[in-house]
């Protein structure tokens, strides 16, 4: 009895163990991975926004 609980118990911290790891190796790579800047494109159309907004206002 005592010997199934302690290998359960085991089994459970390993399991919890395995999991923070994982979740700390995918916290690291979203971490370290910078977002690329918009297109040449993108931003030309988000500035010419901005002075249409401008204008209007």
């Amino acid at each position: 009895m005592v010997l199934n609980f302690l290998i359960l118990a085991w089994i459970i911290f390993l399991l919890v163990k395995g999991v923070n790891n994982m979740r700390a190796t995918l916290e690291k790579q979203k971490n370290e991975e910078p977002a690329a800047p918009p297109p040449v494109d993108v931003q030309l159309l988000t500035e010419i926004r901005d002075l249409l907004k401008t204008q209007r206002a």
